[in-house]
């Protein structure tokens, strides 16, 4: 192998964290792992997810995989991530969560459709996102604000709900944005203009500031510092999600 001619995959599924390394010029993977993520079940419906401990995790892969090959792990010149959909974390805008992530099956909100259905009526759900069904994102922030209402506390931006897929581009990166995809399942996304849309939000007392950005272009970012030291690589590596 010539230098600079490996690309790493990470994705961060509902129950596993894998990531592998390929040869950029024949799509050969030459390093893998993957390793089970805890699940925490509740009899309420929960299912919930710790997110340092994912984290942890993610960092003790990339060890193993830069073990496995030390010099494909030195030519990694190219990230790309993937994650589950529908999931839900509060954090701060540093990075710190407020809660645990909160699963696409998390059932503990089913009670509150009827409740963002009195603020949006189905009528404004076909008008914005084309569905007869409000987004479960807004049933989510309605139990949340109801049984956890603290981790709402702070100045306005400084909360933020996002997604897995959110979180982990955050920490690898510094930049907090979203895919509309991501935006549709929370709730504040105006599919026929194909920006974020405040009402849904402000329906609950939040503004648009409460969702990371919509992710602008082909969203390539440098690798930070912060995410260079989790995964024991350079920074500046190109960050695709």
């Amino acid at each position: 192998m010539s230098k600079q001619n490996c690309l790493l995959g990470i994705d961060l599924g509902t129950t596993f964290l894998k990531a592998s390394v390929f040869d950029r010029r024949t799509g050969h993977a030459i390093a893998h792992d993957g390793v089970r993520l805890a699940v925490r079940e509740l009899k309420s419906g929960g299912r919930e997810q710790d997110v340092p401990a994912i984290m942890r995790a993610l960092k003790c892969m990339a060890r193993k995989l830069k073990k496995a090959n030390p010099t494909a792990w030195a030519q990694i010149d190219g990230i790309g991530v993937a994650s589950q959909g529908g999931s839900s974390i509060i954090t701060s805008r540093d990075g710190a969560p407020r809660t645990p992530m909160l699963l696409w099956n998390d059932a503990r909100a089913q009670g509150e459709f009827a409740e963002v259905l009195k603020r949006l009526p189905v009528s404004f759900w076909r008008e914005v996102s084309l569905r007869d069904v409000p987004a479960h994102g807004m049933a989510r922030i309605s139990w949340l604000l109801k049984n956890c209402p603290k981790v709402f506390e702070g100045k306005r931006g400084d909360v933020l709900h996002v997604g897995a897929g959110d979180y982990l581009f955050f920490s690898l990166t510094g930049l907090w944005r979203q895919e509309a995809g991501s935006a549709i399942q929370i709730g504040p996304y105006n599919v026929k203009a194909r920006t974020l849309d405040e009402r849904p939000l402000k329906a609950f007392g939040l503004s648009v500031d409460f969702v990371p950005p919509l992710r602008v272009g082909d969203a390539i970012v440098p690798l930070s510092a912060t995410g260079a030291s989790l995964l024991d690589l350079n920074s500046g590596i190109p960050v695709a999600g």
